[in-house]
């Protein structure tokens, strides 16, 4: 994808959620691949783009879920920090305050 185009990142977080739910197996693949640095990059790049953000949570909270490697990793990676600033910088955006405590639940339950 182009880092430099918001609307591009979020075709490909799109292609990721559906990766994940068409086979959860390629959850490990994805993050093995450096699929969750690219994620958290994308939504360092584009903070102030708020469906970055809504895609970004959606993909990490799905990358999270059930997947103690990926929870590590998504911690690692500043995943943690990146969602808390999405939810600050896009505090009226119901989506994004949505997407992002589902990623922070999803990091706080036991796979």
């Amino acid at each position: 994808a182009e880092p430099a185009n918001a609307n591009a990142q979020c075709d490909g977080f799109q292609a990721l959620h559906q990766l994940v739910i068409k086979d959860p197996d390629n959850k490990t693949a994805i993050a093995l691949k450096g699929g969750i640095r690219v994620v958290v990059a994308a939504m360092t790049a584009h903070a102030r783009h708020a469906d970055v953000q809504q895609q970004g949570c959606l993909v990490l909270n799905n990358l999270s879920s059930n997947n103690t490697h990926n929870k590590t990793v998504i911690a690692g990676a500043r995943g943690i920090n990146v969602v808390v600033q999405a939810m600050k910088t896009h505090m009226v955006n119901a989506f994004v305050q949505e997407q992002g405590s589902g990623v922070l639940a999803s990091l706080s339950v036991s796979a």
